[in-house]
């Protein structure tokens, strides 16, 4: 059984479109726009992705094989493991959807934080047909991941209700992304945190906010040894741009507001919170930073955990110079306000 990272390669080889020829300069303006938002930051090209209309010091921890033990993962493995992309901005006439613009800075902040929390197998896989998309996760579902941390998988597409997702030429269902991954279908994962964020509308409802008066007032057990059987779908985290039956916001200078504010957290949290504490504070800045200047809409990210334990991202020893040299890049590259007055563009709707 081949190394999961080394068929991810392969698979990149194969099926990755070459990106637009302006993807070095959005890339340039993305990472010089990175480092705070104002508050109630809003810009009118935001569009939506629906059909038209300081570090810690821990403990070895835990296996999580079949208890809770120390009550988080066991990130000391050889190698942090896979972080997969489906970057999904063009779509066949047939589908009379639109193209993704922005996308692109999307998958680009994906795979910089990702690198950022130690991944060493970050691949992104543009406008592939459920085939391809098939072929891929098969291929890296089967293959052996015993000498990784955990597994991370992102798809920016657009989506409806009932959690359908597009490739390239037609419908595919969440399902068809996280199932090949469980414990059954993956052993070599089982035990492991896996990770899914997903970059699409779920419905076509647009969220219009409620004003609230603010207030001020007061503010599992030890491992077994035998082998337990463990539930197919433990050990996961979902992590929705929108709740179901809503629609997903992409600006299309600044990608969608998700990812960005994902990023942001990271580079500033990413490697000394609780990854559910990481995500709450993107709940928080999607909601308070964010603001459509077409109708007014807000947006909340939706979080579905099936962890059984806590998930930190600590350094590597054998990476530790390497991810302190990334990091002072990382402070460098986000040191410019991302949304400054005069740099905000019109939204629209992605119909």
């Amino acid at each position: 059984m081949k190394p999961a990272g080394d068929v991810s390669l392969q698979e990149h080889d194969q099926f990755t479109m070459k990106a637009a020829d302006t993807l070095n300069s959005l890339a340039a303006d993305f990472i010089n726009s990175r480092s705070s938002l104002p508050d109630e930051a809003s810009s009118s090209n935001d569009v939506t992705d629906g059909n038209p209309f300081e570090e810690p010091t821990f403990g070895e921890g835990v296996e999580l094989g079949d208890g809770c033990g120390d009550f988080f993962y066991n990130m000391n493995h050889a190698h942090r493991g896979c972080f997969i992309i489906f970057n999904q901005k063009i779509f066949e006439k047939s589908l009379g959807l639109g193209r993704r613009v922005g996308s692109n800075v999307d998958y680009f902040a994906l795979e910089s934080l990702a690198k950022y929390l130690g991944f060493e197998f970050v691949k992104t896989f543009h406008d592939l047909t459920k085939q391809q998309i098939q072929l891929v996760l098969e291929r890296i579902s089967t293959s052996n991941h015993a000498s990784y941390d955990c597994f991370a998988l992102s798809i920016l597409t657009h989506g409806e209700e009932g959690d359908v997702l597009f490739a390239r030429d037609g419908k595919m269902n969440l399902s068809e992304f996280i199932d090949p991954f469980t414990t059954g279908n993956c052993p070599t994962l089982a035990g492991k945190p896996k990770f899914f964020f997903i970059q699409a509308c779920r419905g076509r409802d647009l969220d219009r906010g409620a004003r609230v008066q603010s207030d001020n007032g007061d503010a599992p057990g030890d491992q077994e040894e035998n082998v337990t059987v463990l539930p197919s779908h433990c050990d996961v985290v979902v992590a929705h741009a929108t709740p179901p039956g809503y629609a997903a916001w992409r600006n299309e200078t600044h990608g969608s507001w998700f990812v960005q504010s994902l990023y942001n957290v990271v580079l500033k949290h990413g490697r000394s919170l609780e990854l559910m504490q990481i995500m709450t504070r993107v709940n928080n800045m999607v909601a308070t930073k964010f603001r459509s200047m077409v109708d007014g809409s807000k947006q909340i990210p939706s979080i579905v955990t099936r962890l059984r334990g806590e998930v930190y991202f600590k350094t590597k020893v054998s990476r530790e110079l390497e991810s302190n040299q990334q990091a002072q890049q990382c402070s460098r590259d986000v040191s410019r306000p991302a949304y400054e007055a005069g740099i905000l563009h019109k939204v629209e709707a992605d119909d």
